[in-house]
């Protein structure tokens, strides 16, 4: 229904058209008989950030003419809304190309939730009980992007893109509309919940490829980008005809953000090396106002450079990579600096005809959430804040996945298997000051993840129709400072499509 593109275990899949990072709604947009060919990387390194997959687009250029394309649809009625519309044009001439694309994504309905909570004071135990009326979810996303390209095959590509982003939440998924039950009175408790946020991002891209000679290739990108978010939140309770809590919190942030790569690729015999530059620079303001009134100042800064090798000997493709970066924040007085090597490697063996098993490793940085970083206090409810931590650190982390697959005309199999392992992640933690809970974010002692699916497809119709079938396992723990969860999560997806198109083309 949304065109979107993901993979096993959340690993990000990144689409492109001709080497420029593209959205799945531009993809839609390609004339198929303008698509030359379709490379898709599953070992894709240090240069596309270890993401998952890489699929490029290689299209050919048209010297005139131009397209208009859309898709829209709609399942409307007065509880439950659906719409996914999009809309592209392109124009030719020569070596250029002019093009616009728009989507809408708009999802709205009422839903119920249900809260049991209990408070474990020092002296006592408070139990609260929840009966959900029905709250209203609504969530609307924007997109839009004016392009500019101007292509001449095996010589140079030259892509600039101006896009605009609207996601308008006025009602989130923790709203709350109900009545609150507890031993402490024989009166039910009002509660109100209302979070809306609407966010506008504006974005210059302009990206630069250049072939050099021997199979050597140069690549240059800039992305500017301004980012401004309005948030507010409202919490009430009440009981009978008094007001117990009554929270209103709002957030103004402004995020401007510059993005520099350089890239050289150079082919060297059946393998390729690759070495880059990446700089980015960002600097955010937030205004909070409400039950507390504050103004933070973020600066972040993460430098990069890296390296790596793919190449293939007989039946096995392998990529060694490693990434040195230094990571920089400052809020006020307090300013963090890390520098921190990130290797990674994949290796892919075809067993037999038809049978591949691939492994890859990957050692990485994270950053915490800008949101997490501020020392800014608002209340939550009548028990509990939320606190920001400046202290928070980076942290590191080691991804493994093994991946077996074997694909026959009529059907195909694959097992896939992950594991992640968080060190001193950033994770919640729960205190008690003063007769109040207080909800903040600190460096944990450890996170793990382990993942397995079992994917079997069949096309009993060939081109026609494709079933298949997903059963995934999946364990969580969480290693608190002082606390411990564990989390088990057993699921089964399947999918069929049914295509009415002629065989012979």
């Amino acid at each position: 229904m949304t065109g979107e593109v993901s993979m096993f275990a959340g690993r990000e899949v990144r689409l492109r058209i001709n080497g420029v990072e593209a959205s799945h709604y531009e993809i839609a947009a390609l004339a198929p008989e303008d698509v030359l060919r379709i490379e898709y990387h599953d070992n894709p390194g240090v240069r596309y950030g270890n993401a998952g997959a890489v699929i490029d687009y290689i299209t050919r250029k048209p010297n005139a003419g131009g397209t208009v394309n859309g898709s829209f649809m709609e399942a409307l009625s007065s509880v439950k809304t659906s719409r996914d519309d999009f809309f592209s044009a392109a124009s030719n001439r020569g070596k250029s190309q002019f093009s616009l694309n728009a989507a809408l994504q708009h999802r709205k309905q009422t839903w119920t939730r249900e809260y049991d909570e209990i408070f474990h004071f020092p002296d006592c135990t408070h139990h609260r009980v929840e009966e959900s009326e029905e709250t209203p979810f609504d969530k609307k996303i924007f997109r839009s992007s004016l392009n500019y390209s101007l292509h001449e095959p095996g010589d140079y590509l030259f892509n600039s893109q101006l896009r605009f982003t609207l996601h308008d939440f006025p009602s989130g998924l923790e709203d709350r509309r109900g009545k609150i039950y507890s031993e402490d009175s024989e009166f039910p408790v009002g509660i109100y919940a209302n979070t809306a946020e609407n966010t506008r991002i504006s974005a210059l891209d302009i990206y630069f490829q250049k072939s050099l000679a021997r199979d050597q290739i140069l690549l240059l990108n800039a992305v500017g980008t301004y980012t401004a978010t309005d948030h507010v939140r409202q919490y009430r309770e009440t009981r009978q005809e008094d007001l117990l809590t009554d929270i209103r919190s709002e957030v103004e942030s402004e995020k401007y953000a510059l993005i520099g790569e350089g890239i050289y690729q150079n082919r060297i015999g059946s393998g390729t090396w690759t070495a880059g530059m990446r700089h980015t620079q960002s600097y955010t303001e937030n205004s909070y106002s409400g039950n507390s009134a504050v103004r933070i100042q973020l600066r972040q800064a993460e430098s990069q450079v890296y390296t790596e090798y793919l190449g293939r000997a007989g039946r096995v493709d392998y990529m060694a990579g490693t990434r040195a970066s230094r990571i920089y924040y400052s809020q006020r007085d307090v300013s963090r600096e890390k520098y921190a090597i990130e290797p990674s490697a994949r290796v892919a063996y075809e067993l037999i005809k038809d049978l591949t098993a691939r492994y890859r490793i990957d050692l990485k940085t994270h950053t915490p959430s800008i949101g997490y970083l501020n020392d800014v206090e608002q209340p939550v409810d009548r028990y509990q804040v939320r606190r920001g931590n400046p202290e928070l650190k980076p942290f590191r982390s080691l991804e493994q996945m093994f991946t077996v697959g074997y694909s026959r005309p009529g059907w195909a199999v694959g097992w896939n298997t992950g594991y992640i392992r968080q060190y001193n992640p950033v994770m919640e933690s729960v205190l008690y000051e003063d007769g109040t809970f207080v909800r903040m974010y600190e460096n944990q002692h450890s996170f793990h993840n382990f993942s397995t699916e079992l994917n079997l497809r069949v096309k009993p119709w060939m081109e026609h129709l494709s079933i298949s079938v997903a059963p995934v396992f999946s364990r969580f723990i969480s290693k608190g400072n002082d606390y411990q969860h564990t989390y088990t999560h057993v699921r089964t997806s399947w999918r069929d499509r049914f295509f009415l198109r002629p065989v012979d083309r």
